[in-house]
């Protein structure tokens, strides 16, 4: 009877985590539901109209080097709740819960303690919703994150239990689903191989260690070909297989774009610990030295469960491969540094556990110095969030229940809020004189103006410095565009070609916010 209770007690006590987290997330991303798209998620929204209305990405919109997962995503929100902003922020909100709640399940398995588990998961649904990594957004690494954890969680659940080999296909299919976010997303497989090759060197002296450890990779790799190969067919089947593998190309050479203008390959690391720590320096620290602690003492042999060592030193060893992920540009984009989160939070909470409970067993001052330690940890890493974050949420709040408008919100609470209203403003512009059946084209970062005029753009890149990546950038000036704008992209200059092209062919009609609006001459 007790037992039962008990275990009663425990389910309970699971369950009041789980709602408890998702309210916390659905607390902390209210307000992107009423905040406009971004460039990026934009563009993607863009691309998930034309999708829903039949027309596969590739074809005749292209999102140059973009994977197709987030796009179809997009497109599943909109087939769900209606084509709008609000559509795909409350996914993505439904998704985010989910993502913290295997991050929960990891952290349980890596600490072995709920609260600990419950403290990462936590401070990951408040740090995923920093403005400062456009957290806010809906931007596709907020997406990618959920089958990167779950990859990581399943992978080191079968390690564990010693599983099957058959049973690592799922790391490999979860893998391909981190892929088909971007290619470069390849934690779950790579750190699969780590995986492996740290179980076969410690069991190398056993018998048929060989066979156990290239089995498991086999059904690894073949699981990645499972969770590809149904997307390859489907681009085949369509005819549009050339042109999805263009991704890759176009993603290397977008690489080598922002590698050759970057500074050296030590700021892989360097820009994403910047960011991380310009958005709470606090929780990189605790994450670095939990790394520190976690090595050593895998490697010193310190703890009598090596089982659990082990565990934590390959969350170390993901920390590891999660900056690769995000800095391989070696260009400073705050959102990318999203994918660092899910290790970061666990080692913090790791370490943070670990000083607990080393002062549990020591003296009355030492525990009373420790409780206050972990108190003022608490205080920091809150007060870190509180004051970068206080601004959009204080403005979102004077927004609902205050004095100022829609329009007040996103001017002083957003990051960028100039740029998403005046970009707004083109678009209404734009829709309000032309017809659904005219192209439109910007020369400019602002990619969303397509999906907020709801206008089809004059080629199938939306992003200017691919004008001329999948044909001669003269389509733009076809007959059937009838607006180009000409405003700044990507900090690259406009083209000496754009007003050679426009000359005798477009006039320009006004100038809005610095943005150069050229009519087509009938």
């Amino acid at each position: 009877m007790i037992k039962k209770l008990i275990g009663r007690l425990g389910y309970s006590r699971e369950w009041i985590i789980v709602v408890a987290l998702a309210l916390l997330v659905a607390l902390l991303r209210a307000p992107s539901l009423e905040q406009p798209f971004d460039n990026d998620s934009g563009a993607i929204a863009y691309h998930a109209r034309q999708i829903v209305r039949g027309d596969p990405l590739y074809g005749t919109h292209h999102s140059n080097h973009h994977m197709p997962a987030t796009y179809y995503l997009y497109a599943l929100a909109f087939s769900l709740f209606g084509d709008s902003l609000w559509s795909v922020k409350f996914f993505l909100l439904l998704w985010t819960i989910v993502t913290v709640y295997l991050l929960y399940r990891l952290g349980l398995l890596m600490t072995g303690h709920k609260i600990a588990g419950a403290l990462a998961a936590g401070v990951y649904a408040l740090l995923s919703s920093h403005v400062h990594l456009l957290g806010h957004t809906a931007e596709i690494e907020l997406f990618a994150n959920l089958p990167r954890i779950a990859g990581v969680l399943v992978l080191l659940r079968l390690i564990a239990r010693r599983a099957a080999a058959w049973k690592f296909m799922f790391v490999g299919m979860l893998g391909s689903a981190a892929f088909l976010f971007k290619a470069v997303y390849v934690s779950p497989w790579a750190l699969a191989g780590v995986v492996l090759f740290v179980e076969f060197w410690l069991a190398r002296s056993k018998r048929a260690v060989w066979r156990e450890t290239v089995v498991r990779g086999l059904w690894v790799a073949g699981g990645a070909v499972i969770g590809l190969l149904p997307v390859v067919i489907y681009f085949g089947l369509v005819g549009l297989l050339p042109r999805f593998l263009a991704v890759f190309t176009l993603g290397r050479g977008y690489v080598s774009f922002r590698t050759a203008a970057s500074p050296g390959p030590e700021y892989m690391f360097l820009f994403p610990f910047v960011g991380l720590s310009e958005n709470n320096v606090a929780l990189v620290i605790f994450s670095i030295t939990g790394s520190v602690m976690a090595a050593a003492n895998l490697l010193l042999g310190r703890y009598k469960q090596y089982r659990q060592c082990l565990t934590e030193f390959y969350v170390v060893a993901w920390y590891a491969i999660s900056f690769l992920e995000a800095g391989i540009t070696r260009t400073y984009f705050s959102h990318y540094y999203l994918l660092v989160l899910p290790p970061l939070v666990l080692l913090a909470a790791w370490f943070l556990l670990r000083l607990y409970r080393v002062g549990k067993s020591r003296s009355r001052v030492t525990r009373f110095a420790v409780l206050a330690f972990l108190m003022l940890s608490v205080v920091l890493v809150l007060s870190f969030s509180v004051v970068l974050n206080y601004n959009y949420y204080y403005c979102y709040l004077a927004y609902k229940f205050g004095p100022d408008t829609w329009h007040d919100f996103v001017l002083k609470g957003a990051i960028g809020g100039k740029g998403l209203i005046r970009v707004q403003e083109l678009a209404d512009y734009v829709a309000a004189r032309t017809s659904p059946s005219d192209y439109i084209y910007y020369w400019s970062g602002d990619t969303q103006i397509y999906y907020l005029a709801d206008r089809r753009c004059a080629i199938d890149v939306l992003w200017p410095i691919y004008a001329d990546a999948t044909g001669p950038y003269q389509r733009i000036f076809s007959p059937r565009t009838k607006y180009v704008i000409l405003g700044e992209s990507n900090n690259i200059p406009r083209a000496d070609w754009l007003y050679t092209e426009l000359e005798g062919k477009y006039a320009l009609e006004t100038v809005i916010d610095e943005q150069e609006v050229y009519r087509r001459i009938d």
